[in-house]
């Protein structure tokens, strides 16, 4: 999943009607997620080592899967409110139909770090 997973989910809330408001305070942690306050509320909300690190427990069921979920390629970001998870949001990218195609070509040039990974 690219960097880009705030991008996705914004997208969706939309799609799904959700009101999307604006935070009163945010501060990104690079590439793993956001912490901030929204209406006197601590929210957190990234990939787990995100919550980790700002102190928060996630049950042993979440963290199993999570990290299931992670081994077969999703990106995992969990939402956490005052220091306790609220959810679980599971990303997954969209295979390009002209991928295959495009990582044959770069394997005809001599490109290395093409292979045929399948889970």
């Amino acid at each position: 999943m690219s960097i880009h997973w705030e991008r996705t989910v914004l997208q969706a809330a939309i799609a799904c009607n959700i009101a999307v408001a604006d935070p009163e305070e945010v501060y990104g942690a690079a590439r793993i997620g956001y912490s901030g306050s929204y209406q006197g509320a601590d929210v957190v909300v990234g990939q787990p080592r995100l919550l980790c690190k700002q102190g928060i427990s996630v049950t042993e069921e979440a963290s199993v899967l999570a990290n299931t979920l992670a081994a077969i390629g999703r990106t995992v970001i969990l939402v956490a409110s005052n220091k306790q998870v609220m959810g679980m949001l599971v990303l997954e990218d969209t295979v390009r139909p002209e991928a295959s195609q495009v990582i044959a070509r770069l394997k005809e040039l001599g490109n290395s770090y093409c292979s045929d990974y399948r889970r």
